[in-house]
């Protein structure tokens, strides 16, 4: 093996791991009987969350296209499509940014600058629509609870 990814913890200045990947490294380093190593650290960046993923497909997405089709907004005769909805909002943002990204390889802060983007982008032009902030009550109103 020529890479090994171990994760940890730093506590007080000082790099703490659990019993599993500090196994795994202490195995991975006496498998090498002697050579140069590289070792990296690099901060873990936070995963985007589900509220923010319901925060993007069941609300600004959902949002959107029911405005756009409560204005009859179509795109050569046909709704538009929550596909169109979202690439047009990646493409907004990419512009915005200068980012390729997707949400599939956003962090927790890409995906919060990516639902602002999304927010202040729907407010103007061509669009206007104005998107609710988000409620975080929001599953219990639907079943009533």
């Amino acid at each position: 093996m020529k890479h090994l990814t171990v994760h940890a913890e730093v506590k007080d200045g000082q790099l703490r791991m659990d019993h599993y990947n500090l196994e795994l490294r202490n195995r991975w380093l006496s498998s090498i009987k002697q050579s140069a190593v590289i070792v990296t650290y690099e901060k873990e960046k936070k995963p985007k969350s589900g509220k923010q993923l319901g925060a993007i497909f069941g609300l600004i997405v959902a949002t959107v296209k029911q405005e756009l089709d409560d204005r009859g907004w179509d795109v050569c005769g046909a709704e538009w499509t929550e596909h169109q909805i979202r690439a047009c909002l990646y493409h907004q943002y990419h512009i915005k940014t200068g980012s390729n990204k997707t949400l599939s390889n956003m962090d927790m802060a890409e995906t919060t600058e990516f639902i602002d983007s999304c927010y202040q982008w729907c407010a103007g032009s061509p669009w206007y629509i104005a998107i609710p902030e988000c409620d975080p009550n929001w599953r219990a109103k639907m079943t009533g609870a």
